[in-house]
């Protein structure tokens, strides 16, 4: 193995990238992570058939209601499901997800119909109808401070609870986002940070009902209460910032790593640059080897001492001899191509000629 100078030179510098590769991913593993925030469940709701849609974070898996259900394609990324509140359509997943007195933080991506202003609309919800528990997201709620054509996060009671500026029934996708802080605030964003109403979190009432998407529950049973596209739902145990929420928005298929998960993950790209760094290096050594018993035999050549080759390392000895082989004419080229017993190409279809 023979490397010029150039190629060596690269080699060494891919060593000096995999090196500064090393120490940046060592600065992100112990910067500073704005918001903590751990995924317990998204539905991407790519399903092409059934009546499951899968989580594919955790084990919330949820069954489509038997009639006003369905995957369709044209999601916010991929399929979404479709839900026809006139055929009590719903995705529930049971009684999960509670989420008493922690931080935590819903998301969803919804596409009503245009101008729909039916009352009381449901994107999710952990919540039994007609008494203040558990928490919900909702559109065109008509009392309690929300407002025809705004997104709400109720939690608690629906008295104070953020509601949005921007109106998501106007036939477009648009992203909602509910954060719980206990002892704090609650908020809502549409479409990325900042936050759109803050109000001050309310106590939180516990329920045994089930997680709903589409709908909440009426005597304990899954009822049906939006019409139109919902994709891309997630949940957190922790509170999302405005970096967070951003992030989602133009990423929706993605989530936001908790700090314990973002280690691993950067610790995951230290090994393998670690193990790049080392393979290079051994790479490196192997070649200097060669190229040091390279110069020793082109040295045991010269037997007269008053001669050496120029160059301060093999590696430039052996590039200072290719180039003076380059300079000779023709019949030099010749002359020592045969002394070292080389062989000169014969037409094609006849064997090589050795001298």
């Amino acid at each position: 193995m023979c490397l010029n100078k150039l190629e060596a030179s690269s080699l060494r510098v891919r060593i000096l990238g995999a090196q500064l590769a090393l120490a940046i991913l060592t600065i992100t593993a112990f910067s500073a992570i704005d918001v903590p925030a751990g995924i317990l469940a998204q539905w991407h709701f790519d399903e092409v058939s059934g009546a499951t849609a899968h989580d594919s974070v955790g084990t919330f898996n949820g069954t489509l209601s038997a009639q006003g259900a369905a995957f369709v394609s044209g999601g916010i990324s991929g399929n979404a499901i479709s839900l026809s509140r006139a055929a009590n359509g719903t995705v529930s997943m049971g009684n999960v997800l509670m989420l008493t007195n922690t931080p935590f933080s819903v998301v969803a991506w919804v596409k009503m119909n245009a101008n729909d202003t039916t009352q009381d609309t449901v994107v999710l919800s952990k919540h039994a109808a007609f008494s203040n528990n558990g928490y919900e997201v909702t559109v065109n709620i008509s009392g309690g401070g929300g407002a025809v054509n705004k997104a709400q996060f109720y939690e608690g009671t629906v008295f104070g609870s953020p509601t949005s500026t921007t109106s998501v029934n106007d036939g477009n996708w648009h992203q909602i986002v509910g954060v719980h802080r206990p002892g704090a605030q609650t908020l809502i964003y549409v479409d990325g940070a900042p936050a759109e109403d803050i109000k001050p979190s309310q106590p939180f009432i516990p329920n045994v009902v089930a997680f709903i998407i589409g709908g909440d529950a009426q005597g304990g049973n899954p009822a049906g209460k939006f019409t139109g596209w919902i994709d891309e739902v997630q949940v957190y145990d922790n509170a999302l910032g405005d970096a967070d929420v951003n992030f989602l928005f133009n990423h929706p298929t993605e989530i936001v790593l908790d700090c314990p998960q973002q280690l691993q993950l950067v610790q995951s790209q230290l090994n393998a640059a670690n193990a790049t760094n080392a393979a290079l290096q051994q790479e490196l050594s192997q070649i200097d080897t060669t190229l040091s018993n390279l110069g020793g035999q082109l040295g045991s050549l010269f037997h007269n001492s008053e001669y050496e080759i120029p160059g301060s390392t093999p590696a430039e000895q052996i590039q200072n001899l290719a180039n003076a082989i380059h300079r000779l004419n023709y019949g030099q080229q010749q002359a020592l191509f045969f002394n070292l017993g080389g062989h000169k190409k014969a037409a094609t279809g006849n064997a090589a000629q050795q001298y």
